[in-house]
């Protein structure tokens, strides 16, 4: 397993086990770092240090925001704040110990799941990600150095920058199909969605392949040619709640609602803004079940109310402040 494989394996047990957590709390931030969203950075690090003010690392990433902001002045508080920490007790804290001494492939193997070992399990392997990304820039182009410069790019959610360094990984090894389907779904992170379709049809035909061309077509305002592709995709792998999701919505904009309900259902436990619940409103009441209709509608009306009023909270509270 790849080290960045590693490391969103830890974050994602790390959600899994305790999402409320400030170790996964200061991760999030790490990633919002990564991509340029400072504020949003500077909201989890300083939730992650009204738990754990001592964590180590974290001062000095707050310190790097105030500096990207212009703000030297209060990065140098932050810079003190972090030189004044005290020894991690590495009776108390030796995943912490290990990860400072540089032992970053021992952590990387380490089978603890408590939140803080999982912690430092992804720190230390993208440490190591980082590392290799800079060995392999001092070698001659490879097919692996554009997969890690194409990792990296999805990860910042930078994914033109992803297509450009896939398309140069295929150039060196055409022949590797799993390359192309990297390229495929990159295109269609980049809402390069013809594109996408091309490069998926070139592909062995999967349910990871059918969704996408599926859900490409669906983004193209293409419902009627979305559904077979969809339909195939949920014959091939029955659990892909993301191509319920896209099937259903695809079904309901081809007037057939009374087919796109079951799976608008199945595929709720997608729903976290509502959108799907409105849909299937729309579904029921062109279906003829107003009762269903209403009830999906105040479940809609319930999530988009949470989802806008968590954005306003983060909005609020995402101002880049002086320390304290």
């Amino acid at each position: 397993m790849r080290n960045q494989e590693i490391a969103e394996q830890s974050f994602e047990k790390l959600q899994q086990s305790n999402p409320t957590s400030p170790y996964s709390a200061a991760l999030i931030a790490d990633t919002r770092v990564k991509r340029r969203q400072y504020r949003s950075a500077f909201y989890f690090y300083s939730e992650a240090l009204k738990q754990l003010p001592n964590l180590h690392g974290i001062h000095a990433a707050v310190a790097d925001i105030y500096r990207k902001t212009g703000h030297s002045d209060w990065a140098a508080e932050e810079d003190a704040k972090e030189a004044g920490l005290p020894a991690a007790d590495c009776k108390a804290h030796p995943a912490e110990c290990d990860f400072v001494a540089g032992h970053d492939a021992a952590l990387v193997k380490s089978v603890s799941t408590t939140p803080e070992a999982l912690y430092w399990r992804a720190k230390a392997a993208n440490e190591l990600a980082l590392q290799a990304f800079f060995r392999l820039g001092q070698l001659p182009e490879s097919v692996e150095l554009h997969r890690l410069r194409a990792d990296i790019a999805r990860g910042q959610g930078q994914y033109l920058e992803e297509v450009k360094e896939w398309r140069a990984a295929i150039a060196l090894k055409p022949a590797e199909p799993a390359l192309r389907q990297e390229l495929a779904v990159s295109l269609f992170l980049a809402a390069d969605y013809r594109a996408a379709i091309a490069e998926a049809q070139k592909l062995a035909r999967t349910a990871e392949t059918e969704f996408l061309i599926g859900d490409s077509l669906l983004r193209l305002e293409q419902p009627e040619e979305a559904i077979p592709h969809l339909k195939s995709a949920l014959i091939l792998n029955p659990k892909l709640l993301a191509a319920d999701a896209s099937l259903g919505l695809a079904l309901a904009r081809a007037g057939k609602p009374a087919e796109a309900i079951p799976h608008l259902v199945k595929a709720l436990d997608l729903d976290r803004d509502g959108s799907l619940h409105f849909q299937l409103a729309g579904a029921y009441r062109s279906a003829g079940d107003a009762t269903k209709a209403q009830a999906a509608m105040a479940k809609y009306q319930e999530l988009s109310k949470q989802e806008a009023d968590a954005k306003a909270q983060v909005a609020r509270e995402a101002q880049i402040a002086p320390p304290k």
